[in-house]
Formats: structure tokens, sequence, C-alpha cells
């Protein structure tokens, strides 16, 4: 029964024909109703519930029918719990919807619209830069304000940084900006001019009702988080009752899996500041003259404009932090995915090279920290204005015109690079306001220093080439070789130096990737290169990949025991005569990223290869201190062999919790995000939280 049959009768308003579709779908098919809501079998609860509702009512009807059915009676319940969920979701849509309308702020005119939205981005970056700052609270920063504010970024008990402010606030700026710009779009401005009364900036926020915009957009931020958990990873959901109220508990499937993609995460980033300190620390006295000769600049401008007072050689001079940062996401990228990168084409027409994106990529991030580091000095001094100040409106003509003259490319590459950074409310647009941080007004885009300064280059690549179907070119040597070289040159464990290829006892060709020999025991290997994932789609697809890997290793294992004489023959491992039993066995699925790392699935152990080469690179875990002075002091903080070589029950602990993901594991702690509402069910959604940042103290790591 496949489901393009279901999708027809809906179409039909055919009953009989869904419900008995639906009957035999749930018959033969496993986790039926997660592969209807990732087939869209649903409608989508925040663009297509009102159009949709026929479908709904259907789906509804179809459940009434086949209720009683005790051969599908679990997987009844499932679809029950489903189309309430979707309703649910799409009652608290429809309520934001109806409270934004009546609203001041979404009924000013749209480029006011703008600059209120893009200015409170920088206030609340520069508010949690200046924490406790005299001369910000001198200059119209309302205390109690910005506390209602920072309460109102917090989506969960976790500690709050300037990062993570600034983080949520973006997050929450591109809702609102995607409602605004449609809005705009879809029906005559209701205001069109509007002269606030109030004279400072926090409270043109609270007269227009910016707040209330924006606590809207952190609910709806919330209701995407929890049905894109609930549709792509299959989470549970269980109805509590609670003092006469409903509530909707939504709980990862798999806990362990939610944990160790927060840990990745998390991983990722210590990892590149780790990087980008101990380059620094190398590269101190290049990077110390060039930060002066930017800092000049700073203090000499007094506009946007007048950045350009100064030769393209010299703003070339003072770019040294953001070539350094840019080369070390650069490597970061290449460790991952194993490839080049000098063969990606940007662009709709793919006629953007890799070295001319980075040039632009260069010159933007530059301009933005200049700019950032003008209005922070003059943030210290007391000055504090708002609007073209704080966030400049610049043409896009001039703007076209100096990526031209500082990069060397000509204006109409000039011009779809710079397209590629302002931000598309397109729905097929995947790349947010992370990584398109120009907003456009007009013929100008807005220059939000808060935007631009917390670009990530290496997510920047990695999504562009997904849209622009950029496959890097692979390097000479295979990811799968590459692992198996590497492991050959590590003491206390011997590798197979080929792969295994013969036709098996079940008739079908089977290959061993990586096989190797440690502690008397067979280490199976599966090497895989997985696109890292940004969100709970990806997520899937990537587990999806991995269960692969599992699949393949299982089958190894089998084919070992079975057909161990023609394995061993085929080894050039010393391997004994008898088989030595399934539990001498191993099976290790090795992915190039962090995601799914510390996993045990089906007595298989998930590793990220620098996890899994480190355990025989050295029995000591080190850290590399930053002393004040600018010293370093190297620290073993873990022994991971309990003896003078390792044994394999090192490797499986090691694996199961390295100390990558233990230290992180230890400063998670549990929590449930709370959306409250009179009149519908309220939603509870588990989470892992970091409540500390345990690298705290650690500037580098020696690997």
């Amino acid at each position: 029964m496949s489901l393009d049959e279901i999708r027809t009768s809906l179409k039909d308003s055919n009953i009989e024909e869904v419900s008995n579709h639906l009957i035999n779908y749930f018959i033969n098919n496993n986790r039926a109703v997660h592969k209807l809501l990732i087939n869209n079998i649903f409608p989508d609860p925040f663009n297509e519930y009102y159009k949709k509702k026929e479908v709904m009512n259907l789906l509804a009807q179809a459940h009434k029918k086949i209720k009683d059915n005790d051969s599908i009676c679990l997987q009844v319940s499932d679809f029950h719990k489903a189309i309430e969920i979707v309703r649910l979701i799409g009652e608290y849509n429809n309520q934001i919807t109806k409270n934004l309308t009546e609203i001041l702020y979404v009924k000013l005119p749209y480029e006011y619209q703008l600059q209120l939205l893009t200015n409170y981005i920088q206030f609340i970056h520069f508010r949690s830069l200046f924490v406790g700052s005299e001369n910000i609270n001198n200059n119209g920063v309302n205390e109690y304000n910005y506390e209602t504010v920072q309460n109102q970024l917090s989506d969960s008990s976790e500690m709050l940084s300037l990062s993570d402010i600034t983080e949520s606030a973006i997050e929450y700026a591109e809702i609102i900006l995607k409602y605004i710009t449609a809005n705009n779009q879809n029906k005559e401005r209701e205001i069109r001019k509007y002269e606030p009364k109030s004279l400072d900036f926090l409270g043109i926020l609270d007269e227009v009702g910016f707040y209330k915009v924006l606590y809207l957009a952190h609910l709806r931020k919330s209701l995407e988080d929890v049905w894109s958990n609930y549709k792509y990873l299959n989470w549970i959901t269980k109805i509590e009752l609670s003092e006469e109220k409903l509530i909707f508990v939504f709980e990862p499937s798999e806990p362990k899996l939610l944990l160790s993609n927060r840990i990745a995460v998390k991983r990722y980033i210590f990892e590149f500041i780790n990087t980008c300190n101990i380059v620094k620390y190398k590269e101190q006295n290049a990077l110390i003259a060039s930060e002066h000769i930017k800092s000049k600049i700073t203090n000499d401008i007094s506009n946007f404009e007048s950045i350009f007072l100064y030769t393209s050689e010299t703003h070339k001079r003072g770019m040294g932090l953001d070539i350094l940062m840019c080369r070390v996401a650069e490597s970061k990228l290449i460790q991952l995915y194993y490839s080049k990168l000098d063969s990606l084409k940007f662009g709709k027409n793919k006629q953007i090279s890799y070295e001319n994106f980075k040039k632009c990529y260069l010159f933007l991030s530059y301009l933005g920290r200049i700019y950032h580091d003008f209005l922070t000095e003059k943030i210290k001094n007391g000055v504090f204005t708002y609007f073209e100040i704080l966030v400049p409106p610049v043409p896009i003509s001039f703007l076209v015109e100096k990526i031209s003259e500082f990069t060397e490319i000509s204006k109409t590459e000039s011009r779809e690079c710079l397209e590629l950074f302002i931000f598309k409310r397109e729905k097929e647009e995947k790349i947010d306001l992370f990584s398109q941080p120009f907003i456009r007004s007009g013929e100008n885009i807005l220059f939000t220093t808060s935007l631009l300064v917390q670009m990530q280059y290496q997510r920047i690549i990695e999504l562009n080439a997904e849209i622009y179907k950029g496959t890097p070119k692979k390097m000479g040597t295979h990811y799968e070789e590459n692992l198996t070289e590497s492991l050959r040159m590590m003491s206390h464990i011997v590798t197979n130096p080929n792969p295994i290829s013969f036709i098996a006892s079940d008739g079908e060709q089977v290959q061993f990737d990586t096989v190797a020999q440690f502690d008397s025991y067979i280490l199976l290997i599966e090497t895989k290169r997985v696109k890292r994932p940004f969100n709970p789609k990806e997520i899937r697809q990537s587990r999806s990949q991995l269960d692969d890997a599992i699949k393949q290793l299982n089958r190894r294992k089998n084919i070992v025991e079975e057909d161990w004489e023609v394995f061993r023959g085929k080894c050039s491992l010393k391997l004994p005569e008898e088989f030595p039993g399934r539990d001498k066995i191993i099976k290790i699925a090795c992915l190039n990223i962090f995601e799914f790392t510390g996993l045990i699935i089906e007595d298989c152990f998930v590793a990220d290869v620098r996890t899994l080469r480190r355990f025989w690179h050295d029995p000591d875990i080190e850290v590399v201190e930053f002393e004040v002075g600018g010293e370093i002091q190297k620290k073993v903080v873990e022994r991971i062999w309990t003896g003078v070589k390792p044994n394999i029950e090192d490797l499986k602990r090691f694996l199961s919790e390295s100390f990558y993901t233990k230290t992180l594991f230890s400063s998670m702690s549990t929590n449930y995000r709370e959306i409250l509402n009179d009149d519908l069910p309220n939603i509870k959604s588990f989470e892992y939280v970091l409540v500390d940042n345990p690298y705290i103290k650690y500037a580098g790591m020696n690997n």
C-alpha cells in the first residue's frame, strides 16, 4: 500500500478509501504514523492548517472508522495523537497570527518596522556586552525593560551569555522579519507615517507593542522546535491532566541521541575557538600589527562612509584576524569532509568561484568588525544614538562598488556575491539570518554589525554548497583510506592493509572497509562521510546513513562467523584457525561528524574519526592553559588507559564516554520548556541545557 494511494483518496475526499488504505498501511509498515508525518500526509500546522482543514477532517473521520480495529490498536492510538498535535499546534499558531494583527508594530510603515527591528538586535547585543555600564543606563536603557527582554529571550534555564542572548534575539528577529515582509507584500500598509510619542528607543518599542511581538516570536519558535522534533525525530507524546488542565508532554524517543547532538553543537564551538586561540598565540606578533592598523582606522572614523577614506591596501593590512579565522574554518571544513574547497561554485548560475566568494566574505566580515568596534567605543564614551548611526542604511550600489574595488572582482560578480549575503524570506530558501546578515530596505541594506560579527564561515560554506549543489572534489586520499592509514601508524593496533571483498555464503558481495586487531579482538570499522546536520530534519537524514552503516556491520559480523575460513584467508592479520566467538568481534561505525559520538546502537559503537584515532595516540589527555602574560601551560586532565598499554575495556569505555563528551555531559541538566495557554492545552517539551561551561578555564587542547 503506497503513500500515493492515501494522498489520492484524500484528494478525492473518499473516506472509505482513506480508511482502508490507512488500515493496510498500518498493517504493513513499522512506525507508520512517523512515515505519514515525514511524507507530509498531515498538513503543516504553520503554513497549511487552515488551507487543508478538509484534509484534517477526513483524517479525523478515518480515525473514527478504524479506531476499533484491534490488530492495529497501537498504530491507531499514535495516529489519533498526531491528529490532535497538528490541531493543537495549528490552533496555537492561529492565535499567534490573530494576536499579531492587533499590535501597532505590524501596522507601521515597513521601513520603520525594519529600523526598529534591526536597532533592537543591536541594542540587545550591546546591552549584553555592557551589562552594568553606567554609560548605557544614562542613555535611555530602562533596567526593568532590559530584564523583561532578557527573560523573553531565554527559552530555557540555560545560563545566558552574550552569544546566547544575541543568538536568541536573531532567531526571533528572523521570525518577525519573515512575518512583516510577507504582511507588507500581501496588503496595503494601514499606517503610512508614524510619529512616536516616546523620546527614547525602549519607550518607542513599548509604545508600538514590540515586546508583545517579540514574545509571540518566542512562542512561534518554541512551537516550531516542538513540531520538528515530533515530526522528524519521532518524539514520544504523553497527555497528562493537572488541575483539570490538559498538558501535551513531548519527550525524545532516544534521549541519548538528543544529548549527543546537544554536546556536538557545543563541541564544534569549543574546538573552533580552541584552534583559533592556539593559532592566534602562534601568530601573535603579526596579529598585533594587524589589529593596531584596524584600531587606528576605528579611532579615526566618524561614520560608516568614512571607513572608505582609507585605501584598500591599508584595510588589507588590518584584516589579519579575519583571515586567520577564515583559515581555521577552512581547515575544519577539510577535516570534516576530506574535500578540497576550490572546486565549489556559488550563485544561481554557479558562476561565483570559491575564491571570489571568500574574498567577498572577508571584506564584509572585516567591515562588520570595524564598524562594530567603532560603535563599541562610542557607547563606552556615552554616545549612544539609534537608527542611522547604530544601523546605517547603506546603498547596495555603493557597497557593490566598494566590494569590487577591494576584491578586484567585476561589479557584476560583486553584486551577485553580495546577494548571497542578503536575507531572503522565500520558503525554499534554507539560509537563515545568521548566514545572510543584510536586511534589504528599498535600494539599501541595513548594516547591522551584531549580525555580521556572529557569522560562521564554515556554516555559510556548508549551506551554500548544499543549496547550489556544489560538490567539493575529494582529496587524493579517500576518507576510508585516510582512517585506515592513520590507524596503521598507531601502536597497539594492527590494521589490515587493504579492503577485503568476496562473495559471502548468502550469495551477495561483501566488502570490509577497515579490519583491525586489538587486544585479541577483531575490530570491524565502517566509515561514513555524512553532512553535518543543523536541524531535526537533517539529523534524521544523517541518522538514516548511520543506520545503513550499522546494518552493514551487523551483516559483516554474521559473515565473519559463517564464512570464517574465507574471511581469514582474505585477511593479512594473524587470526586463529577457529572462529574466536562473536564476543571477540567489536563493531564500530566511524563518522566524520560529532552528532552521534558516544551512542551504542545494536551493540555497535558510534564514534567520530578524531575520537577513534585519539584513543591510540596518547594515554594522556592534555589541555593547554593560557596564563596571564601570554605563557602557556600543559596540564594532564585524564588518563584514558588504565595500564601501560590500552586494553579492550579502555576502548569500550572511551568510545561510550570520551573526555570530550563526558566533560560536557557532566555540565548538562534536564529541563522542560513550557508553553502555557488559557484556552488551549499546555505544552511541555524536554530539553538538555548546559548549566556551566566545562571548558572555561581551557584555552586549548593538545591533541
